[in-house]
């Protein structure tokens, strides 16, 4: 694994030179991530951890989703619209998102057709649509309290 911890931000030209990376890339510390970088990002083979980052493009997210790698850690991403849970729900690995705290309707039902690990532990409001919307998940799916109580009523 290549640990870059101390880097919070990434260049374009800088994140082109990680295309083809056969491993996974720890960037915990990124607070963005422009279009292009995250192209680039996707090219690489094994996974990657962004947890630092709070917001994404849906353009960003698109890219991201084309990784080849077994997990796309974006824990710290905080909102997540209906493009990019269309966009993530077209990735094969483990994604983790532990700073989303509420799904609309349709991002749940994007993400429902996800069928891997999908970890959303930081969700803390749901509606009914949007929990049964989620049930349908065929993979794994971590959830939390109130939360996880809500959708396995609906499973």
């Amino acid at each position: 694994d290549i640990d870059t911890t101390e880097f919070t931000l990434i260049e374009d030209d800088a994140a082109k030179a990680f295309e083809g990376l056969d491993d996974s890339l720890n960037l915990p510390g990124l607070l963005e991530l422009s279009d292009a970088a995250a192209e680039s990002l996707s090219k690489i083979t094994g996974g990657i951890t962004l947890s630092g980052i709070t917001k994404l493009s849906d353009s960003a997210l698109d890219s991201l989703a084309n990784l080849a790698g077994e997990i796309l850690d974006l824990s710290g991403l905080t909102e997540l619209s209906d493009a990019g849970a269309e966009s993530l729900s077209k990735y094969s690995g483990e994604i983790v998102l532990l700073k989303v705290t509420e799904l609309s309707e349709t991002a749940a039902e994007s993400l429902s057709k996800h069928d891997g690990y999908l970890n959303l532990r930081g969700l803390t409001k749901l509606s009914d649509n949007a929990a049964k919307n989620l049930s349908k998940h065929k993979g794994t799916l971590l959830l939390k309290g109130d939360i996880k109580e809500l959708v396995e009523k609906f499973a």
